[in-house]
């Protein structure tokens, strides 16, 4: 039998100096654009995680997000991202130079950025149940990382007047695992991974009756491989950024070509850059003269104006 505890943490106090917003005793990670605050250590939800010294008992953690955002527009409605991290479902951080650094480019063009941590392996989520399609780590990291993308999405939407956020232009961009956890977020149901199970319902503060559906995916050296089932002619657009070189165990250059049919033979609109002789992780590669985070612009300009 499953015992649940609740273990609900404070929200992190902060400190405001000049271009972020500081977790006490922590530092900038970088110089950003004078136009763009970033605040760390901030909530968006609860996700269950094996309760420390226990056999079969699970308490809720909370879930954090860091905050890209323009501070030039006040009272407009921006578009809004939620961007996730790669690490193999075992590692990785929201506070990832490269992820900050591309987050950076984006609210410096009005768009406001949420950088979100998600359960991981080592914490112990919840067994996956009738989720056994990807095996690697496990299933329950994978379908974990996958309802804490919804919970992100949910939050958004939920928050949309406090962040100055348009909840109609809502992006899920990942990376890497991350943008496995992003594809599966983006292409499923509403109503599927709202939750770890029916023995985990979400708690209240995960916004279970919002909308989680995104307007626009970004996929980064990303695979949905394992959910193909999941496309259909409703899902919203895609845009695929992958070297012909990637190697990676489950994320190989073949994966993108398989999201660039499966949109095809759905009629997904969808824009497809495969990065000549890059790699995995290819954060620096160009294609046509131009950088990822230009292309990320000119995608979201296209369906998400």
């Amino acid at each position: 039998m499953l015992h649940i505890r609740k273990s609900f943490l404070l929200t992190s106090m902060h400190l405001a100096v000049a271009g972020c917003v500081l977790v006490a005793g922590a530092g900038c990670p970088r110089k950003f654009s004078s136009n763009v605050t970033y605040t760390t250590g901030l909530t968006y939800g609860y996700g269950y995680v094996a309760a420390p010294g226990t056999e079969g008992e699970y308490e809720l953690q909370a879930l954090y997000f860091d905050l890209v955002a323009p501070n030039d527009q006040p009272g407009i409605q921006k578009p809004a991202l939620v961007m996730i991290h790669g690490g193999g479902f075992t590692g990785g951080s929201r506070a990832d130079d490269d992820l900050l650094l591309v987050a950076d480019r984006l609210a410096s063009e009005g768009y406001v950025c949420f950088l979100t941590d998600y359960r991981l392996l080592a914490d112990g989520p919840p067994p996956a149940g009738d989720f056994p399609k990807y095996d690697f780590p496990s299933p329950s990291a994978v379908r974990a990382a996958i309802v804490d993308a919804k919970t992100a999405l949910r939050f958004v939407r939920a928050s949309a007047d406090l962040y100055e956020v348009d909840p109609n232009r809502i992006a899920l961009f990942g990376e890497s695992a991350g943008a496995v956890a992003a594809l599966a977020a983006g292409l499923s149901a509403p109503e599927e991974f709202a939750d770890d199970g029916p023995d985990f319902p979400a708690p209240p503060e995960n916004n279970p009756g919002v909308n989680p559906v995104p307007q626009a995916i970004i996929d980064c050296w990303g695979s949905a491989d394992y959910f193909t089932d999941m496309f259909d002619a409703d899902d919203p657009p895609i845009m695929i950024w992958h070297g012909t070189n990637d190697l990676t165990l489950g994320t190989f250059f073949t994966s993108a070509l398989a999201i660039r049919q499966e949109c095809e033979d759905y009629g997904i609109p969808y824009r497809f850059y495969p990065l000549l002789g890059e790699g995995h992780g290819a954060w620096d590669a160009e294609y046509g003269g131009k950088d990822l985070s230009t292309t990320i612009l000119n995608f979201l300009q296209d369906f998400m104006p």
